[in-house]
């Protein structure tokens, strides 16, 4: 399994990574800031859960699964910015619990994305979606 850090407040995803694992950042303290590079294609079950200062964190366009709960009950979350299109399980909602504390201001999709993730979003957070061009 892939060792990760944290520097001032950012994880720092090696080159080469493919799946971010279960728990990975899961409880982290100190994490403020995620931009997961190219190359990561699956992030699993509560990879970033309960990350209560985590403010943002960017998808790659080679991701391709993000696991039910990945980033849920993170208090400070305000953007999460999408940069293609990923995958949903069947009858779930991509990203359930992002919004229980009420800070989210905005999910960044691209332009030909936005009602896909308007649709596979909890209705709760579907208002936040902007498209970036």
């Amino acid at each position: 399994m892939a060792q990760f850090e944290i520097k001032d407040g950012v994880a720092i995803i090696p080159e080469g990574v493919v799946t971010i694992g279960h728990g990975a950042f899961s409880r982290c303290e100190e994490l403020q800031s995620v931009v997961i590079p190219e190359g990561v294609v699956d992030i699993d079950y509560g990879a970033f859960a309960m990350c209560y200062a985590l403010r943002s964190i960017a998808f790659p366009l080679s991701l391709r699964r993000i696991a039910h709960n990945a980033i849920a009950l993170c208090k400070s979350l305000e953007e999460i910015i999408f940069n293609g299109r990923i995958e949903v399980e069947e009858g779930c909602y991509l990203l359930s619990r992002i919004n229980e504390y009420g800070n989210l201001k905005a999910i960044r999709v691209p332009t030909e994305d936005v009602e896909f993730y308007k649709s596979h979003l909890p209705e709760s957070v579907r208002d936040f979606v902007v498209e970036v061009k």
